[in-house]
């Protein structure tokens, strides 16, 4: 440690100098002072996660961070700046924050450090001002607000771009200054999230994704030691949900994800890592994180019907895909029959709560499987698989075989069959394969398998085993050996050559078509099943990665066995533990049940209802697992596209990126819009963009509402067709066009659906198109004056102009419109594209907005479309229910003059007020009913008082 900095001699100083340096971490933690707005001027003490960073800017170029508020990392880049400008020359640093008093803020952080620092570590003098300071090393650190040309002319040595989600036009500003940094400088871009969508997201996206060059750096907020569960409740208490970051879903280490590889526990998984998500198919993960349980959190350990012997376990806050299901009095199967559309994501402590009798809860376990190969392998030529000599057009061989094998296989059940009888019996052998029966299966297994391989053109020998009752049948036939190796892998020690470490190839299995894949099941049953089919068959592997493998094939044909796990009880180096999949058979075959699918039962049994296999999930309340020695590890697996994973038997959501955005939307309506995506069953006009997912049907109404840019620059134009009698999106379009030619594409369609009631917007870019509708005489426009019913009106002025005219006040009631319908479930619409950009639909101020980068064009034209259908112009069925209410509770009574209080006498002022009341002395005096007098009664005079 080195000596105070009063008693440092002159070596001492230079060897802090040159320490200091060298470590960039050394010289915050020593000698960097920052401004406390409590503390004052104060030590920078920085923390763990503080100095990872610092290491990461000088480790790599370009650095990217995802991080919460309130983590200090404006001042440690502010730091950073610092030490890079003092022990470098000539460094030109620029920042860009998001306006002038940040970047002055920067600055004056910069300042505070050098004003403190010794006189003696001070290498170069300084001259500041509000937004940059000059160093006598030629060095220069510069603070700018956001502007299109920032740093344009200056070549670059360290770029740092702060809060750059919220930085609008960044795509040109950032396009601008790559060349700026291009000959050597680097780049440091940190944000807090702001939605989906813009430069800033695609930069992160692909840098989780190891596409480009940033290494990218997520900081949640527990990162920070001070940070704890009460300081964030304190924190989000009076903040709105979408304010609020939802990043830390975490499971336990040791939890099995299903991947295609069969399993890999969490601790494994990795990024680019394909794991299955709640979709039935795989998709990459994008970023994994851990952490230790926190001391106040809650742990549930789940397990299901699917596999009650491999538990995982998960922190309370992590949501599940779950049916809503909390009804006691009648049966969780007869529910789910009748009303399966109420799923959702839950988290798991309002799961575990829910329920006042049982902890059990009613969950989507699983996805069918359900693969789409970009190519079906359908032949198999061998010839490709090993040197091969006197290839023919039917028969290929290799050098000193005997005989000739078939050159092509075809990929079909019976190729399955027998692949999946190696998988059960067989092992590699001399290039050749190896497989073991017993003697009962001689007549049976051993026989098809002989047969299928003269088939091919293979010799095989079929002998009596050392083992007891058992016979073996083998092949040196290197081609069928190089054959089974395509679909079936190992670790490198074995190449699948040993029972515990085989698994298949899943991209080449799947590619190989649902009758194979049924072969294959089927073969592997016939060699390590039991076949009982009473009441319940079992299929068996001492490869656990394998029976995950096996369970996630079968859910392709409706089937979802439980899964078990025998551990051995004397442990045998010769022997693993096994690994089974338990089915219903209910008196059928094996073969029958991938035929026919399952039958389930009602009650406690998993049944398939629709795309997902459903049953009881049990959890239990672990949380004193975070007591241990040492902590609890969690990790939070962060996965593209569906934004989910399955974990052993439960679909669980993974951190999403607008959880923290202030977005339009609240998180579970953009999730109700991502649930409900479907593909367009149809795709056409322009260059395909018009995707269909209802055709037009008789005597409906359909509108047609459209939003119009001038066709060659960056915005769209769109238009979306509502069926007004459903609330349902039809068909929609987003591309570019010129304006005229777009009014011929709103007529073209507008026709085919039963000449649909057409509404552009009439602002800008729209009025031409608006006119170009009304000049070629399409039936039914819109018009702003309209009453009565839209779509018989007809304007009696001929050259008014249609459309509906986008204003500040009428945007804001279009737009909470759509908000209404969308988080009241009444709009279906099922566009990839909307949700897309309703992902970067946020709100900047009091205006709701596409972030940086993005576009709103289906947002603005679908708000028109749903306040035309369900809007302003007419009244909805709840607003006509309500008045219909209103005026029932009105009532109007009717009374005779003589029937009214009092006579018309007593209307009239009296003559002497003071006749009664109190007198001089405060004393109450009677009325002497004789001393009454009123005015004459033909007297009006007193009305004009």
């Amino acid at each position: 440690m080195s000596p105070p900095t009063a008693a440092l001699t002159k070596k001492d100083q230079v060897d802090e100098i040159l320490r200091c340096g060298r470590d960039p971490v050394y010289f915050m933690r020593k000698y960097a002072k920052i401004q406390h707005p409590k503390r004052g001027t104060i030590p920078f003490e920085t923390y763990s996660f503080q100095d990872e960073c610092v290491t990461a800017f000088q480790e790599n170029r370009f650095n990217i961070i995802l991080k919460s508020r309130q983590l200090g990392l404006s001042t440690v880049t502010a730091a950073y700046a610092t030490w890079f400008a003092i022990f470098h020359k000539d460094k030109n640093v620029l920042v860009i924050a998001t306006k002038l008093q940040t970047a002055m803020g920067f600055v004056k952080k910069v300042k505070v450090i050098l004003d403190n620092l010794p006189k003696w570590l001070m290498l170069t003098k300084f001259e500041p001002t509000k937004q940059s300071i000059s160093f006598a090393n030629g060095s220069v650190i510069t603070a700018v607000p956001t502007s299109p040309d920032a740093g344009r002319s200056e070549a670059l040595s360290l770029l740092i771009v702060d809060e750059a989600a919220f930085i609008r036009d960044f795509e040109d500003i950032w396009t601008g200054l790559y060349p700026t940094i291009s000959t050597g400088g680097s780049a440091i871009i940190l944000s807090t999230p702001h939605g989906v969508g813009g430069t800033y997201y695609r930069i992160w996206t692909e840098a989780e994704a190891k596409v480009n060059e940033f290494n990218s750096i997520r900081l949640e907020w527990w990162k920070h030691p001070e940070h704890d569960q009460a300081w964030f409740d304190k924190e989000t208490k009076n903040l709105p949900k979408r304010k609020v970051g939802q990043e830390f879903l975490c499971v336990g280490a040791d939890t099995k994800i299903v991947t295609p590889d069969g399993y890999k526990r969490a601790d494994e998984i990795k990024i680019d890592d394909l794991v299955l998500t709640h979709m039935g198919r795989f998709k990459p993960v994008l970023n994994v994180n851990s952490r230790l349980v926190r001391m106040d959190e809650t742990l549930y350990e789940v397990s299901s019907p699917g596999s009650r012997k491999c538990k995982f376990t998960i922190t309370g806050n992590h949501k599940m895909l779950s049916y809503r299901f909390w009804a006691n009095n009648i049966s969780s199967y007869d529910w789910l029959k009748n009303n399966a559309s109420e799923q959702s994501w839950i988290e798991a402590s309002v799961i575990a709560s829910k329920r006042k009798t049982t902890d059990r809860i009613t969950n989507v376990l699983m996805p069918k499987f359900d693969p789409k190969p970009v190519e079906m392998l359908t032949t198999i030529d061998v010839s490709t698989l090993c040197p091969s000599i006197d290839v023919t057009n039917d028969t290929c061989r290799y050098e000193r075989q005997w005989g000739n094998t078939k050159r092509y296989v075809s990929v079909d059940f019976e190729l399955g069959k027998f692949i999946g009888l190696y998988l059960a019996e067989g092992c590699n052998h001399r290039g050749g394969v190896d497989l073991g029966f017993h003697i009962d299966e001689l007549e049976t297994h051993a026989k098809w398998c002989i047969d299928f391989l003269h088939k091919i053109g293979c010799r095989t020998t079929l002998l009596s085993s050392k083992i007891h009752n058992s016979c073996r049948l083998w092949t040196f036939n290197r081609h069928i050996g190089a054959l089974v190796k395509l679909f079936i892998q190992g670790d490198r020690a074995s190449n699948g050559r040993w029972a515990p470490n085989k698994r298949l190839d899943m991209e080449r299995v799947v590619a190989s078509g649902r009758e194979f894949i049924k072969g294959l099941l089927f073969g592997h049953h016939l060699g390590d099943g039991n076949h009982k089919h009473d009441k319940k068959t079992c299929t068996y592997s001492t490869s656990s990665k394998l029976i995950f493998q096996l369970r996630t094939l079968n859910t392709m044909f409706g089937l979802y066995p439980r899964i078990g796990h025998v551990e051995l009880k004397k442990k045998n180096p010769r022997h693993s533990d096994m690994w089974y999949l338990e089915f219903q058979a209910q008196g059928t075959t094996y073969l029958g049940l991938l035929e026919n699918g399952q039958q389930y039962r009602t009650g406690s049994r998993t049944m398939l209802l629709g795309d997902n296999f459903v049953g009881h999930h049990q959890m239990t309340d672990v949380s004193h697992l975070s007591m241990l020695d040492g902590g609890y590890e969690v990790y939070d697996i962060s996965v593209a596209d569906d934004k989910s994973f399955v974990a052993q038997s439960a679909v669980l959501h993974n951190c999403d990126f607008i959880s923290s955005g202030d977005t339009f939307l609240q998180p579970e309506d953009l999730e109700y819009l991502r649930e409900t995506i479907e593909p367009p069953s149809e795709k056409s006009g322009p260059q395909l963009c018009v995707w269909t997912w209802r055709k037009p049907q008789p005597a409906h109404l359909y509108v047609i509402s459209a939003d119009v840019a001038r066709g060659d620059s960056s915005d769209f134009s769109a238009f979306h067709i509502i069926d007004r009698d459903t609330c349902e999106v039809a068909a929609e379009y987003m591309g570019k066009i010129p304006p005229d030619k777009f009014a011929d594409l709103l007529a073209e369609y507008g026709k085919l659906y039963n000449t649909a009631l057409i509404c552009p917007e009439q602002n800008t870019f729209g009025y031409m198109t608006c006119v170009r509708l009304r000049d070629m005489g399409y039936p039914k426009l819109y018009f702003k004056n309209a009453t009565g019913d839209l779509f018989e009106y007809k304007s009696v002025d001929p050259d008014a102009i249609p459309g509906f005219s986008t204003q500040s006040n009428t945007r804001v009631q279009i737009l909470s419109k759509l908000e209404e319908l969308i988080r009241t479930k009444v709009l279906k619409t099922y566009s990839q594209r909307l949700y897309d950009q309703m992902q970067a639909f946020v709100w900047v101020g009091s205006r709701a907005q596409a972030a940086n980068d993005a576009h709103d064009d289906l947002i603005l034209s679908l708000a028109i479309g749903t306040w035309l259908t369900n809007g302003g112009t007419s009244l909805s069925e709840a607003a006509i229910a309500m008045a219909y209410a209103m005026m029932k509770a009105t009532k109007i009574e009717r009374r005779d003059i003589s029937q009214m209080p009092g006579d018309i006498q007593s209307a009239k002022p009296l003559v002497n007020p003071n006749i009664r009341g109190y007198n001089a002395q405060n004393v109450y005096k009677p009325v002497d009913p004789s001393m009454v007098k009123h005015a004459d009664i033909s007297d009006f005079s007193w009305l004009l008082k």
